[in-house]
């Protein structure tokens, strides 16, 4: 996958994906930091777990 496209695509675009109440809404937020980090090779970390 090309990697600007992945840096493209922010985190909120991401999560807007899941939407709806504030903890689907904190799933997409995980979901998306999470993957965006896989996707890049950065390492992921117990943090990125956490709802902001």
């Amino acid at each position: 996958m090309n990697k600007k496209l992945i840096l493209d695509i922010s985190e909120s675009q991401l999560r807007t994906i899941v939407g709806g109440s504030k903890d689907s809404y904190c799933s997409g937020q995980v979901a998306a930091r999470v993957l965006l980090k896989k996707l890049m090779g950065i390492p992921v970390t117990i943090q990125d777990y956490i709802c902001r």
